[in-house]
Formats: structure tokens, sequence, C-alpha cells
């Protein structure tokens, strides 16, 4: 699966800020990639569950504080760690002053799981079915943090919710691109949000032996149009977004579809794997990441592997675990200058059998710096 090409080559990364357990903003991203995050949290949950009592939050957050209390009491945490990631690129992350008719794709695995049972748990345990609260029914809704974005923040281009598990950000990163290529937009932010709740860690235990914590987090990259009026500066990195592959298989067949995926990217975008600079993973725990690993060995050797640290030290992160290893590959890729130009390849898999991977072209500089404006007016 690649998307349509934009005018004038591929899609273009700017900039970029998260929400992580390193902490709120950018810079917190960085230094919890570089120091390694603290250790868990541990937890009481609301409803006891046969899961971990441990996770890595994002320290620091809280709704009201992030985004002000108007309207702040009926946001999930899901809907919250979104909400302001987009507030922190429109703030000092990445200086955006212009919203009107920027698009915004968000992966997720399901939108807020907690959400969705707390609303289904009062139908069956109230007096009666309809007496549930409807403050809750948004939160339950998949696509209810990228419509909250696009209000409280005036994204008005397309918007769309992506639910694909642990490849969620790579297949949101791909339908930016066709937004882009068919001219629906000229910027959109893409990436994917991942809350840290007691159903969402019930659920995925139950369908994969991961043993690390839980991690929760949001992750957000721009990304423009080559031909885009606003660009970054001249003395700015950039990271291209050639390609994006997807197999699905069954999920004994995982480690098959994710070499299949690799090796149509390559030979999609003409590169060789000695050509690849890094070759970065999802980060996954358990065989799904024993998997992952032996796959991307066995085509780019160990090299390439060590090139970017892995993002589970940030727990085990889920739809927002690929965002956070494109974030990484910048990160490693702004503080490696001897090679001016790097290719990276960055993939994940789901323990339902879907496997994706990107190609991106990476250039010294900084790949997440500020927008340069060449013209406000559209």
């Amino acid at each position: 699966m690649t998307p349509a090409a934009a005018p004038g080559g591929p899609p273009c990364i700017s900039a970029w800020s998260a929400l992580s357990p390193g902490g709120i903003g950018r810079a917190a991203f960085v230094d919890g990639l570089r120091a390694a995050a603290g250790g868990p949290t541990s937890i009481e949950w609301e409803w006891p569950l046969d899961s971990y009592g441990r996770a890595h939050l994002v320290p620091g957050f809280d709704i009201p504080t992030l985004l002000g209390r108007k309207g702040a009491r009926s946001l999930d945490r899901l809907t919250g760690l979104a909400a302001a990631t987009v507030s922190r690129l429109l703030g000092g992350d990445a200086g955006m002053a212009e919203t009107d008719g920027v698009g915004l794709v968000l992966g997720t695995t399901a939108g807020s799981s907690q959400s969705a049972m707390d609303f289904t748990r009062q139908g069956l345990t109230g007096r009666r079915p309809h007496e549930v609260d409807p403050a809750l029914l948004p939160n339950a809704i998949m696509n209810r943090a990228a419509a909250e974005c696009a209000i409280r923040h005036g994204l008005t281009g397309p918007n769309t919710t992506v639910a694909g598990g642990r490849v969620a950000g790579l297949l949101a990163l791909a339908q930016a691109s066709r937004f882009l290529g068919a001219g629906r937009a000229e910027r959109v932010l893409v990436g994917a949000a991942e809350e840290c709740s007691p159903a969402r860690v019930w659920l995925s235990r139950r369908d994969t032996d991961a043993v690390a914590p839980p991690g929760e987090g949001c992750g957000l990259l721009v990304l423009d149009r080559p031909d885009s009026t606003v660009a970054l500066a001249e003395e700015a990195g950039r990271a291209e977004v050639v390609a994006t592959e997807t197999r699905t298989r069954l999920p004994d067949e995982i480690g098959t579809a994710l070499t299949e995926c690799v090796h149509a990217l390559l030979a999609r975008s003409r590169t060789e794997p000695a050509e690849v600079w890094a070759a970065v993973g999802s980060g996954a725990s358990g065989s799904l990441g024993l998997l992952e690993t032996r796959a991307l060995r066995g085509v780019f050797g160990d090299s390439a592997l060590a090139r970017v640290p892995s993002v589970d030290r940030f727990g085990e992160l889920d739809s927002v675990s690929s965002v956070f290893a494109i974030l990484a590959a910048l990160v490693s890729a702004e503080r490696e200058t001897a090679v001016r130009e790097k290719t990276a390849v960055i993939c994940a898999v789901d323990p339902c059998g879907t496997a994706a991977a990107t190609l991106l072209r990476l250039s010294n500089g900084r790949t997440s710096g500020h927008p340069h404006v060449k013209g406000e007016g559209r």
C-alpha cells in the first residue's frame, strides 16, 4: 500500500510534539528517550482486573491545567492526551499560527475502551438500561478524540480516525499522505494516542503475552505537501515520507508478513538494505517483539537496529508505539552528523496479523524544527 504521490515529491514531516512517559512536550520526550523514562508508577485500578498494577504514565498530566477548565470535565484521558498534544503543536513545540484547512488523522486501537466499558456497564447495572449518563456517550465513540481536537483547536481540514492497533500510527501516516496527494489538504497533523486505563490493559493482555508494564501518550507529526506555502527554514532538516507498505496474514504468520512488507517497501523505493541507516521496531514485548526484531535483523543486520533507541523504555504503548518509533528516529538522526542524508525504516506488527513499514528519508538539521512561513495567504 503506497499513498498517492503529492505534487513535487513525497510529503515532509516539518515538526512534531508528544506527551509521553518522559513528560509533556518535545523536549521531555527527547530527554526521556536519551536517559530512559522513570520506573513505572503503582496504580490502584478503579475496578479489579487480572492486570499489572504498574504503568508508565505521562507525568504531570492534568486536563484542566493543560487545556483550561472550559469543557475539561467531560473529556476522558485519551481525548485529553490528544487535545493537549495538538495544543503543544500550536504553541511552543511548532508555533503553528494557521489552523484553517489543516487536517487531522489520528490512530487508535479502539478509541477509549475505558469510556466504552463504563457506558456499557451503566446500562447493565442501572435500574433501567436507558438510565445512563449521556455525558459519557461522546467519549465511548471511537472518533471522539479526533473530533474534539478539531472543534477545540479549529482544524477545518479532513478529520479521520484510523483503528489499527499497534500499526495504527503507520496506517494513519499513509492516510494523511493520501490526503496531501489528492489535494484535500496542504497540511495534516498525523499520529496516534493511547491511554492507560484498566479496560485497555485488560483487553491487551488477553491478546498478547506482553510482559512490560503499559505505557501511554500521544505523538503528532506535522505533515506538509512538498510544494506547501508553509515550509521549513533553509537551515532546518526535513524528513520525507517516501512510502508505506502493509501486509495482513494469519496471526501465527506475522513474522513472514513483516518480512514481505519490508522487502516490498525496499523494492518500491529502490533502496538496498545496506543503504538503510536505521531499522526501527515498535518496541513490542513478549513473542511479538522477538518476531519483530528477528525479521528486521534478517534484512538489515545488527548495526541498523542499534542506531535508534527502542521506545520500549516507555512501556507497552500499543497504538502510539509506531509514532514514538518515528520520533525516536528523528531525534537520533539529529544527533548523527557524520552522514547528511539518512534512510530509516519504521516497522510495526499487530497480534491480529497486520504488519506495516514506512521508509523515511532524513536530512541533517532540525527535523523537529519550527516551520518557516513563506506566506500566510490561502
